[in-house]
C-alpha cells in the first residue's frame, strides 16, 4: 500500500475525513471517518474565538485524532461558505475576461473583494460571448486551513465547494447525455443539502437547502454516543405508530425530527424543480448517505415508506475496519454513491438507488 492521501469534508458541524491508498492500478479507501463536534455553550463561542478560529480548531482536532499528517490533502468546503457568481462577457479571449474580471466581482459582492480568494473557469458561449463561473472562499478560512497543515507537514493539493466538486466529477466522466438535458444533481447529507442545475453541460446554479438535519445528529449522537451508521441502520428500521420504551425516547425523538426534516426538504427540493421547469426528458441524481430514504414519483420527491427492506445497507456506512477497491479506470462516485435516473419508475431498493 502506497501513496496515501487524504480528503477531509470540513462543515462546521460534521467533519468526514477519507484516506485513500493505492497499490499498483487499484485506489483503496482505507478509512472513512464521520465525527459531530460537541455542541459549545453561546459563552464558550464568545471567548474562544472567532467562528473561523473555532471552525478550524474543530479541524486540526479531527487531524491530530487521526493522526494524519506528512501527505498530501483536498480540502471539501460546505456550499454556504463558498460564494457562487456566474458572469456574462462579450468577448472570449480568457486574458480579457481575467482582466474584466475584478471589475464586475466588486459591483456584485457585498464585502470587499480583497477578502476574498476566486478561482474561475470560462466557457465559451455562441455569437462571441462567454460565461465565467467563480468561486470565491474568503482569505480567513484559507489561511486558517495553511496553518493547520504547515504545522502538520500536510500538503494542500486543492480546496472545493462540495457541490462544484460534485459538479466536476460528472464533467470527467465525459458523459454525452449532460449536453442535451438537464441534470439535477441532488446531495442530501448529514452535514449539507443543495441543488446543483446542470444545463447544457454547464453548472447554471446551486441551490443551497438549510436545515436542522446536521444539529439532529449532531444532539443525538453527542448524547448516545454511538456513530453514524448504527444511528442510519436503527433510522431505517423505525416504523410510525410503533410503542416504545421510556430508554428509546431520545431516539424516537430524534427520528421523528429528522424525518420531518425530510419531508420539508422533499417538499423544497420539489417546488425548486418546478420553478427550473423540469421537464420529463430531465435527469435526476440523488447522492448522500440521506439519499436512499427519499423517492421521485415522476412529478415530485416524497419519503419511502418505513421500515426500508435495505436497512441493513447502511451498516456498511462505516468502514474503519475494512477496506474498499476501486479500479483507477473506473469512477469512485460510481462506487459510492446513488445515481437514480428518472424513468417513470420509483426505486424500491437501495440497489436500483
Amino acid at each position: 500500500m502506497e501513496n496515501i492521501f487524504y480528503l477531509l469534508s470540513a462543515h462546521t458541524s460534521c467533519i468526514e475525513g477519507i484516506c485513500l491508498s493505492k497499490k499498483n492500478n487499484n485506489v483503496f479507501i482505507t478509512k472513512d471517518i464521520v465525527g459531530f463536534s460537541r455542541q459549545r455553550s453561546v459563552d464558550t463561542l464568545e471567548t474562544s474565538g472567532t467562528e473561523t478560529e473555532l471552525w478550524a480548531a474543530k479541524i486540526g482536532e479531527f487531524l491530530d485524532q487521526q493522526q494524519w499528517r506528512d501527505h498530501a490533502i483536498a480540502f471539501l468546503l460546505p456550499a454556504e461558505d463558498v460564494t457562487f457568481r456566474k458572469l456574462t462577457f462579450p468577448f472570449q479571449e480568457r486574458k480579457k475576461v481575467e482582466q474584466a474580471l475584478p471589475f464586475e466581482l466588486e459591483e456584485e459582492l457585498m464585502g470587499d473583494l480583497v477578502e476574498t480568494s476566486y478561482s474561475v473557469q470560462v466557457h465559451q458561449m455562441t455569437e462571441q460571448n462567454s460565461e465565467a463561473l467563480v468561486l470565491l472562499i474568503g482569505c480567513e478560512r484559507l489561511q486558517q486551513l495553511q496553518q493547520l497543515c504547515l504545522k502538520r507537514d500536510l500538503l494542500i493539493r486543492n480546496v472545493d465547494c462540495a457541490a462544484h466538486s460534485l459538479y466536476r466529477s460528472l464533467i470527467n466522466e465525459n458523459s454525452p447525455t449532460t449536453k442535451t438535458q438537464d441534470l439535477y444533481q441532488i446531495y442530501l447529507g448529514g452535514d449539507e443539502s443543495f441543488v446543483n442545475t446542470i444545463r447544457e453541460g454547464r453548472l447554471d446554479e446551486i441551490k443551497i437547502f438549510p436545515n436542522r438535519i446536521p444539529e439532529i445528529l449532531q444532539q443525538h449522537l453527542s448524547a448516545a454516543g454511538n456513530s453514524l451508521s448504527e444511528f442510519l441502520q436503527s433510522f431505517a428500521k423505525h416504523s410510525n405508530g410503533v410503542h416504545h420504551t421510556e430508554e428509546d425516547s431520545a431516539q424516537e425523538e430524534s427520528f421523528i425530527q429528522l424525518k420531518e426534516e425530510l419531508r420539508l426538504l422533499c417538499a423544497k427540493i420539489t417546488l425548486h424543480l418546478r420553478i427550473k421547469n423540469y421537464s420529463p426528458g430531465s435527469q435526476i441524481e440523488v447522492y448522500g448517505i440521506l439519499g436512499p430514504i427519499i423517492r421521485w414519483d415522476g412529478l415530485k420527491f416524497m419519503m419511502r415508506s418505513f421500515p426500508l427492506p435495505e436497512a441493513e445497507a447502511f451498516a456498511e456506512r462505516s468502514v474503519d475496519n475494512s477496506m474498499i477497491s476501486v479500479s483507477s479506470k473506473v469512477s469512485v462516485k460510481d462506487k459510492i454513491t446513488n445515481r437514480p435516473l428518472v424513468d417513470g419508475k420509483a426505486p424500491d431498493t437501495l440497489e436500483e438507488l
